[in-house]
């Protein structure tokens, strides 16, 4: 396997959780709690958008829902992303 397949294949992985996590501390200048609570949110977001059928079928209510709801309740401090499962 040539170096140039290598790095091509590297580049078609998607980024792992820790190194997303270091990577919104580094450029976002976000502490190591806030910048998991985006990772975890952009994951839960990612797997549904991916659901097939039944509750996760309405993409726009999963939008919404992540725009409103979650995003209040995160803003009172009446839940956490730790703790929203």
């Amino acid at each position: 396997m040539s170096p140039e397949w290598i790095e091509e294949a590297r580049r078609g992985l998607p980024e792992l959780p820790r190194a997303r996590v270091a990577r919104f501390e580094r450029e976002h200048g976000l502490s190591r709690e806030d910048a998991r609570a985006i990772a975890d949110a952009e994951r839960r977001g990612r797997r549904s958008l991916r659901g097939g059928g039944g509750e996760y079928a309405d993409k726009r209510k999963i939008a919404n829902w992540f725009r409103g709801e979650l995003f209040r309740a995160l803003k009172d401090g009446e839940r956490s992303l730790a703790i929203s499962r």
